[in-house]
């Protein structure tokens, strides 16, 4: 398919679902927190895309790194390394910007070391995969690797960063709620699930109780919707126990065990970063929006892990 078909071919199929669907699936497929709180999550060019590429983690950068442990090893730093070059070169082509990625990269390698952990490279579904950073660096490392979103400017910044403008990992959420699909042994959904429409939550535990497949979760998201406490409930209720170790949240089925993390060898340091990102951290309109209106501080903070 033809980058600037893309918009048009989503647009038509998520049209097409929604008028043969019933109203409580699609009810549930939308993003509740989104739509509460009025933040922008459609697009009408695909020259916007660039608002998705380095979202929602704003102002964390500094304090991730801490979490990472201060370092990263050779190998995350080359992931890290391609996917900003990567980025900095679609953006700039198709959305007339160049964008360097920075926090929401950085977040998703707190997941990445996560999944790592459990040893063999396992069939993963991540939900609600933002700017996509974390399905970046598995799919580079050779994971099999699929994702469900239902905010489409979102959804479409994916398909441009994943490949996959014509099937690929990104399974559309309408193909998700009405499809048998099995074969995922690792769920992953990050600062996203207490955002979830609380049947599609359910919808999802479901799916992967059937397949006794374990979650792995770096924080349940902003309390707007649902609690840290009621995301937790719906989990119980599906038969699963949490290991937390912060920062993540290991939900397992009875009868399996969390795995234990192998110690890492962190050779590449902040300076590091700062030379693939041009010398300085990267700052995005959004972040200076934070920054020159609100504090320097304001979103480091917000929606930490439970």
């Amino acid at each position: 398919m033809d980058i600037s078909s893309l918009l048009w071919h989503y647009n038509n199929a998520e049209a097409v679902a929604s008028s043969i669907l019933p109203n409580r699936i699609i009810e549930a497929s939308q993003n509740a927190v989104f739509d509460r709180l009025g933040y922008p999550s459609r697009v009408s060019s695909i020259k916007e895309l660039w608002k998705f590429a380095d979202a929602m983690q704003e102002q964390r950068a500094q304090t991730t790194f801490s979490l990472l442990g201060e370092g990263l090893t050779e190998e995350e730093f080359s992931l890290f390394s391609t996917i900003v070059k990567k980025v900095k070169g679609l953006t700039s082509s198709y959305c007339d910007r160049t964008i360097t990625p920075a926090s929401s990269l950085l977040r998703a390698i707190l997941p990445f070391r996560a999944i790592r952990a459990f040893g063999e490279k396992r069939n993963i579904l991540e939900l609600g995969p933002g700017s996509g950073y974390l399905g970046a660096l598995l799919l580079h490392s050779g994971y099999n690797y699929h994702s469900v979103e239902v905010s489409q400017g979102f959804a479409l910044w994916q398909r441009l960063l994943f490949n996959s403008h014509e099937g690929g990992p990104c399974i559309p959420w309408w193909t998700w709620m009405t499809e048998p699909l099995e074969g995922f042994s690792l769920f992953t959904a990050n600062h996203a699930l207490n955002e979830m429409h609380p049947w599609a939550l359910c919808f999802a535990l479901r799916r992967a109780e059937a397949a006794s497949a374990p979650w792995v979760i770096e924080s349940f998201g902003g309390e707007v919707i649902s609690s840290n406490k009621q995301t937790s409930s719906f989990f119980h209720k599906f038969n699963y126990l949490e290991a937390f170790r912060y920062p993540i949240s290991f939900m397992m089925p009875k009868a399996k065990k969390p795995p234990i993390a192998l110690p890492l060898k962190l050779t590449r340091s902040w300076d590091d970063l700062l030379s693939v990102w041009g010398g300085s951290l990267p700052q995005t309109e959004d972040e200076h929006f934070f920054t020159q209106t609100l504090g320097p501080d304001f979103n480091s903070g917000r929606r930490t892990p439970q």
